[in-house]
């Protein structure tokens, strides 16, 4: 979900190590939950809830039917459980076995809508180009590759979330990608994870299982 963009003269080019420096994130990682809007390569409005506790579990809801629970583990491995509740099917899976099958979402993408790129970026401070519905610092980047598209992120690093995402299309005209419409802190009591059960309607599946059967 991240990409860049350049303004001719002014922008800086930044090592990949300095991402966090431009996105910094909370020394304590907050639960919150938000709601927002995103929009998918087709231009297809969508709707998503998150509730995100600390730095190890998360709860996503997409239009009301898919769900993604994800547990980040001490090594770092990342435990994820898919309900479809539009065709009542399960899918369970580890990050390692994601990637095998060609799903590249990373903890950060899912919890904060923001990953680090692998490459070198072009960066540079903006003025605050649209409003938003929490508080957050505008950025524009892009990817040092040719025909790179430019982005402008609004980064909140209270919340370490993204708060809007725009794209420039390529007749100049911005396009949103990403924009929170409501966010608020969780406490600490408040924030109680949980792993779902299957229900027994469903069709179950194990991508992990699957693999090592192959």
């Amino acid at each position: 979900m991240i990409a860049g963009i350049f303004s001719a003269g002014s922008a800086v080019a930044t090592p990949a190590s300095d991402w966090t420096k431009l996105f910094p994130h909370a020394a304590q990682i907050p639960s919150v939950t938000l709601q927002a809007d995103y929009w998918d390569e087709a231009g297809n409005k969508h709707e998503l809830h998150l509730e995100r506790h600390g730095s190890h579990w998360l709860h996503r809801v997409t239009d009301q039917q898919l769900e993604l629970f994800a547990q980040r583990e001490k090594d770092g491995q990342v435990q994820i459980r898919l309900l479809d509740r539009q065709h009542k099917k399960v899918l369970d899976a580890k990050r390692s076995g994601l990637y095998q099958v060609g799903i590249f979402e990373d903890w950060d993408q899912l919890a904060t809508h923001l990953s680090q790129p692998k490459s070198p970026f072009l960066s540079e401070k903006v003025a605050h180009p649209q409003q938003t519905a929490v508080a957050c610092h505008w950025s524009q980047v892009r990817l040092q590759t040719p025909d790179s598209p430019r982005y402008q992120i609004c980064w909140s690093p209270m919340f370490n979330s993204v708060i809007r995402l725009r794209k420039q299309q390529p007749s100049g005209t911005w396009a949103d990608l990403f924009n929170v419409t409501a966010l608020s802190a969780v406490t600490t009591t408040e924030a109680k994870d949980r792993w779902p059960d299957v229900p027994n309607d469903y069709q179950y599946s194990n991508i992990d299982d699957d693999l090592q059967a192959d």
